[in-house]
């Protein structure tokens, strides 16, 4: 028994099973403070292969800071007023 086209686009639909994320599939770069200019291309890689909107792009890239990189982010963040995230081309 074969699984029709229509049906495979069903199951790995993320707007229809909401359990699968693009994401899962592609890990993204951590970044502890070293090498930031390889991180940043890593990066807008991951942005493009994931498809990854804009709006996101910072939250997701913080949640991969470590070290040196986290005590930055949360610097910098200081500065932003509450709720707003600048956008990536500003942060990168």
């Amino acid at each position: 028994m074969q699984i029709s086209t229509k049906m495979n686009e069903y199951v790995s639909s993320p707007a229809v099973n909401p359990s699968y994320s693009r994401m899962s599939k592609v890990e993204f770069p951590r970044l502890d403070g070293r090498d930031v200019q390889g991180w940043i291309y890593r990066c807008e890689q991951f942005f493009v292969v994931d498809e990854t909107p804009l709006g996101p792009r910072v939250k997701i890239a913080a949640i991969h800071l470590e070290g040196k990189a986290l005590m930055w982010h949360q610097t910098h963040m200081k500065a932003i007023p509450i709720g707003q995230w600048p956008p990536w081309r500003d942060y990168r």
